[in-house]
């Protein structure tokens, strides 16, 4: 391979992985494992329309969440809530205005492995 075509080959996986970074910057994804009791976004805008939520609990004990409206005091309103099981997958999509929203998911006890995402469709 000549440099030229190597020095083409390197742009094309550059801007490659730009695209799917900017693409990733639409979902907000958290984790919680065994010991840990909350992960949480940081705030992020969504426009007026649909957010989903993707949830994927491996136990042992049921994990939460929220979408809160962000505020600058300590009770932000709630726009949306669950509970997903062990063992289990959930789906949720809910409406939302234009404006700043932050996701947590929690496990009171420190007991469970999960995995979740929200992103605007």
């Amino acid at each position: 391979m000549t440099k030229k075509s190597l020095l083409g080959c390197m742009v094309s996986v550059m801007v490659l992985s730009y695209s799917a970074m900017a693409h990733a910057d639409n979902a907000n994804v958290l984790k919680l494992e065994v010991g840990q009791y909350y992960d949480q976004s940081k705030p992020f805008q969504a426009d007026k329309g649909t957010l989903e939520i993707t949830i994927e609990n491996e136990g042992p004990d049921v994990a939460y969440y929220y979408v809160f409206e962000y505020c600058d005091y300590l009770e932000c309103p709630v726009v949306t809530w669950g509970d997903v099981e062990q063992g289990e997958k959930k789906l949720d999509s809910f409406q939302v205005l234009s404006g700043k929203y932050i996701f947590k998911i929690e496990s009171p006890e420190g007991n469970t492995n999960a995995r979740a995402f929200v992103r605007q469709q």
